[in-house]
């Protein structure tokens, strides 16, 4: 039975997922249960946003899909973070459309990652009393200092993140080269274009963009970082991040011995129980 919400609740995806478009051509399936949110509560908004792409780009997606208009990720971070000042409407390449009111208040279903995100958009409108055209023209001054983008470090070489963040520069300057490639899979981070551009001799270097960056998820996604992000986010009522890390020290071991023999344990333990 439909139970329709005063106000909308939001739905935003995390690492690597999609919202309504999905991979494969629009064959995968849905990330959301759209048809049984639909039937539980029509008044629903899953936000497309970068499958890698950092706080402060995720945030600024999120915050003009839901108020609408252009999204700037602002000049300042663009030249600090070595990437291009990327604009683009709503209507046209999220395919949410820009005729959303002032959203206010609203109910987010989010993962760790996206939970973060969220924090972040709801910070950047804690003011209720201001006005959209106020925020359009101040977001880059308001969030830039509160996105903390200057905690996160770039990708040292051959760390996990390293090895994840080439992957995901590759697949992004292949699209470039073949746009075919992205109804396969997506990434939905344009604002990456002239970053991607340099020769595939620097592309995996970490002195150069975009490695040399730390603009993209997988430089701050060890809980230590997540929890360091968190803590920025101050002053915010009605809003509540609940952390399931049990510690802020790297757990990850280099080169990952006990990451490979704990996944070798599980595949081995399932291969005896087909044999069984």
């Amino acid at each position: 039975m439909a139970a329709t919400t005063y106000f909308p609740a939001v739905f935003i995806h995390g690492t690597l997922g999609w919202g309504r478009r999905t991979p494969f051509f629009n064959l995968a399936p849905n990330y959301w249960p759209l048809k049984q949110l639909d039937d539980v509560n029509p008044n629903h908004i899953v936000v497309e946003v970068g499958i890698a792409s950092s706080d402060h780009d995720r945030a600024c997606e999120t915050f003009y899909q839901l108020i609408g208009g252009r999204v700037d990720y602002g000049e300042a971070h663009a030249a600090e973070k070595a990437l291009e000042l990327y604009q683009l409407l709503c209507v046209d390449f999220f395919g949410i459309g820009s005729n959303y009111k002032w959203v206010k208040s609203i109910v987010s279903i989010s993962g760790t990652l996206s939970g973060t995100t969220m924090g972040m958009y709801h910070h950047a409108i804690r003011d209720d009393d201001g006005c959209i055209s106020y925020m359009r023209r101040h977001l880059v001054c308001r969030l830039g200092s509160m996105f903390g983008s200057t905690l996160g470090n770039p990708s040292p070489y051959g760390s996990i993140s390293y090895l994840i963040a080439c992957g995901f520069a590759t697949l992004h300057k292949l699209q470039q080269h073949v746009p075919w490639l992205s109804n396969l899979y997506d990434l939905r981070m344009p604002q990456w274009a002239h970053a991607s551009s340099s020769s595939w001799r620097t592309l995996y270097d970490p002195a150069h963009k975009p490695l040399n960056t730390d603009d993209n998820v997988f430089t701050c996604l060890l809980p230590q970082h997540r929890l360091a992000k968190n803590e920025r986010l101050v002053h915010m009522d009605k809003i509540h991040l609940f952390s399931i890390v049990s510690q802020t020290t790297n757990v990850l071991t280099y080169p990952p011995v006990v990451e490979f023999a704990t996944i070798a344990a599980i595949c081995t333990m399932w291969k005896l129980k087909k044999v069984g």
